[in-house]
């Protein structure tokens, strides 16, 4: 809304094209002291009402000030008033009223908005930004509004909130664990840039170990390494036991989300898959916590998967209204391969995360929507969900779920018989499946081949861009995306001279889904 926090916290207002901004304050500069302030209070919160404003002019001028001044702003066109607020005619000259007046007056109408604003969240807020140099009172208070919008799921303010409540600390450990966890929020709201200038803040600041541990685990996130880099498994574990060792249990078994991820999409030992699931197991939450659960799924499904559909039965699915515990829900659901309830579950996080504008985490959340809902047949909705993903992943800065996107997407279209080019997709990605250890990244590409022939009868053709996702020795190998595929791998090969091979396939397949019952 107009007043809200996020304006509050940029230090300089938004600089407006020099042009506008000397037309709209040529404007401001023709009404008297009265009016101006009466605007400049206006602009400083757009939830105030007409009484609140007045309040404040007064304060700041030291007599009355009475409506007659907001009329002569309204008579030039800049502000009318409504029932009980103050409205722009632009938005511009709410910010020209803001730049062009000047920092003395600004502060006192903010500390003025401090006294007479009835709502006790904006009284807060109006504090902060009257406030110069160091305010511990006042920056704690800001922590503790940051825990309440983000239990309500506004990510936007709680990090304002924590950035503002960094600036007003003198205590460096402090301040630097307040913008550790700003850059948290902003990341997950998609914000990698800003995310990288807090924790460049937060730096020289030593912080404690549980907060070192989240800004290393974000250097990781931001970087982008976590796919190729070697020992990233090690990487990932130790942070977490940090996160453990230093009591924040719930980050520690957030932190192995990424690393799970990895030994899905990419070639990983049965030793590396084992490590991970063990340093989730061993962080002592529920046996069916949500986010346990998408750990051990997306780490070993084929060792963990009968235990995961186990425990999701549990769930009373309408009662995971947290979209990111429902994301994770979903996650273990059809990585367990319940692709009917992982689909429901995800379509519901989607929703969520966008009404919270968490794109970070709503990139992710397409995905994997898109992968259930495409192996529950729902194409068009795999169809759509990709391509949000694929736009939104550039935006957030997560290549590797762009990535994704666009090749689930295209396995998508050629269920529904569409054909896609994917020779031209694949070279337009290039080098990156390779660049990201992820031969195996090239596999729902192989699976969209297969399916688009199959559906014209090319047996062999199908048969051929299948093969590479079975056979241990390509480098288009995925250990578990080729479960889906198996009933496309009989009936593109299994009658024919492809027989021997596809049976050899069938037994391996099932001496683990024996294993796996």
């Amino acid at each position: 809304g107009s007043g809200d926090p996020v304006e509050l916290l940029s230090p300089v207002p938004a600089t407006l094209p020099a042009r506008l901004e000397r037309a709209f304050g040529a404007r401001l500069d023709e009404l008297d002291e009265d009016a101006r302030l009466t605007v400049l209070a206006a602009a400083l919160d757009g939830r105030a009402s007409l009484e609140e404003v007045l309040s404040a002019a007064t304060l700041v001028s030291g007599h009355e000030v009475s409506l007659s001044g907001l009329d002569s702003a309204a008579e030039r066109g800049l502000v009318q008033a409504h029932g009980s607020e103050v409205r722009f005619q632009h938005p511009l000259i709410r910010s020209a009223a803001k730049s062009t007046a000047p920092l003395a007056q600004r502060l006192a109408m903010y500390a003025a908005l401090a006294e007479v604003v009835r709502d006790p969240e904006r009284r807060l807020w109006h504090r902060a930004a009257c406030a110069v140099g160091h305010e511990e009172e006042i920056a704690s208070a800001l922590e503790e509004q940051a825990q309440i919008a983000r239990r309500r799921g506004a990510v936007m303010v709680a990090a304002a909130a924590l950035e503002r409540a960094a600036m007003l600390t003198a205590d460096p450990r402090r301040k630097g664990e307040r913008l550790v966890r700003a850059a948290e929020l902003v990341y997950d709201l998609g914000g990698v840039e800003v995310a990288r200038r807090l924790l460049r803040e937060a730096e020289p600041l030593h912080v404690g170990p549980v907060e070192a541990a989240r800004a290393a685990w974000l250097e990781q996130m931001i970087s982008g390494d976590v796919w190729f880099e070697k020992g990233a498994a090690k990487t990932f574990v130790r942070i977490a036991d940090q996160l453990l060792a230093g009591g924040d249990r719930d980050a520690a078994l957030r932190s192995l989300v990424p690393i799970a991820h990895r030994c899905w999409w990419t070639r990983s030992r049965a030793r590396t898959r084992q490590y991970v699931v063990d340093a989730a197991e061993r962080i002592g939450f529920p046996e069916d916590d949500p986010r346990l659960l998408a750990v051990i799924a997306l780490a070993d499904p084929e060792v963990t998967a009968p235990s995961v559909r186990r425990r999701v039965r549990r769930w009373r699915l309408h009662e995971i209204t947290d979209p990111v515990a429902a994301m994770h829900a979903g996650i273990a659901a059809e990585k367990a391969g319940d692709f009917a309830a992982g689909s429901r579950l995800l379509a519901r996080a989607v929703e969520r995360l966008r009404e919270q504008s968490r794109l970070g985490m709503l990139t992710q959340a397409l995905v994997h929507y898109a992968w259930a809902a495409t192996n529950a047949a729902d194409w068009k909705a795999a169809e759509a969900a990709s391509a949000e993903a694929a736009t939104l992943a550039r935006d957030t800065h997560q290549p590797q779920f762009g990535l994704t996107a666009q090749l689930v997407g295209a396995l998508a279209l050629a269920h529904r018989g569409v054909e896609t080019d994917l020779g031209a997709l694949l070279t337009r990605l290039g080098r990156a499946p390779t660049a990201m250890n992820g031969g195996p990244l090239l596999a729902p590409a192989h699976l969209a081949r297969a399916a688009a022939a199959l559906s014209e009868g090319r047996h062999e053709d199908s048969f051929r861009a299948l093969w590479p996702v079975f056979d241990r020795e390509a480098p288009a190998y995925h250990r578990f995306m080729r479960w889906p595929a198996v009933l496309d791998l009989v009936e593109a090969g299994g009658r024919g001279e492809h027989a021997a091979q596809v049976a050899k396939v069938m037994g391996e397949l099932e001496a683990i889904a024996r294993r796996s019952q």
